[in-house]
């Protein structure tokens, strides 16, 4: 969506967070003595006479029966409590979880990136994403600005040489947050994303709202930097040019932190879509 007037928006800052190389230790090694217990000790609960702590005799039938159940008895019984959790004394690669992603496409429309920075150069990146992406079976959606442009005008239209295939997404909106008042959120739902890939127009306006919103939902988020662009701006009378925008856009996302999510801002060809 273009703007008339840039004022204070909210940001979104992605700068590669490493992946913490600690690891979850999830058990001792194999010769660690057991601690002792007392073979009597139990501890009711509300008089129900519910077991926290088994005897001796408890701990003899479980082993008699994982005997019975073969090589599968433990896992079974990790897969009946709904635990996905390694052997006791493997350890738990905190990197290895791997996420369902996406590519998002907002606003790359003929009416928006008029003037924008950069702009052939952006669009021929972003199209070459969006062949990646398909070749991988990473899911495409597009978000088109509906409020200043008609459905079906040339303004609308994606700039050449981006094409939406038929079977991707359209998302049409009207809002700087591709979220508000969409259903982009349910067709990420859908698609079971996690992890969105941004590219786009305008850098200031839809980009910046919609990721930082992305990252407010709870979405991992990479912001392509060399993959969205803007115009110049004035205001209060300082120009700044589109491309300090881009610039300020991929420094601010590149500090930005949620607790348990992770954020990069990198460009085209260092994306991983999968």
């Amino acid at each position: 969506m273009r703007g008339d007037e840039r004022g204070a928006g909210m940001g979104v800052g992605l700068v590669p967070e490493a992946c913490p190389p600690a690891v979850v230790d999830l058990g001792g090694d194999a010769g660690d003595a057991e601690p002792e217990r007392d073979e009597d000790a139990e501890t009711e609960l509300g008089g129900q006479g519910l077991s926290l702590v088994g005897t001796d005799q408890d701990r003899e039938d479980d082993r008699r029966d994982s005997e019975d159940d073969g090589d599968g008895g433990e896992e079974d019984r990790r897969r009946a409590h709904g635990s996905t959790m390694p052997e006791s004394g493997a350890q738990w690669d905190t990197c290895a979880v791997t996420v369902s992603s996406a590519l998002l496409v907002i606003d790359l429309q003929r009416g928006v990136v008029v003037d924008c920075f950069d702009a052939d150069a952006v669009l021929d990146r972003v199209a070459r994403l969006v062949d990646r992406a398909r070749a991988e079976g990473v899911p495409v959606v597009w978000v088109q600005d509906h409020d200043d442009f008609a459905e079906g005008s040339d303004g609308w239209a994606l700039a050449e040489p981006l094409v939406r295939s038929a079977d991707e997404p359209l998302v049409r909106k009207g809002f700087r947050d591709s979220f508000a008042g969409t259903d982009l959120a349910e067709v990420l739902d859908g698609l079971g994303v996690q992890h969105l890939v941004v590219t786009g127009a305008q850098s200031d306006y839809c980009v910046r709202t919609t990721t930082q919103a992305a990252a407010a939902r709870g979405f991992d988020v990479t912001l392509v930097s060399d993959a969205h662009t803007t115009t110049d701006a004035e205001h209060d009378g300082v120009v700044i040019t589109g491309e300090q925008i881009v610039a300020h856009t991929n420094m601010y996302f590149a500090g930005l932190r949620y607790p348990g999510q992770r954020f990069a801002a990198v460009p085209h060809d260092r994306v991983e879509l999968s």
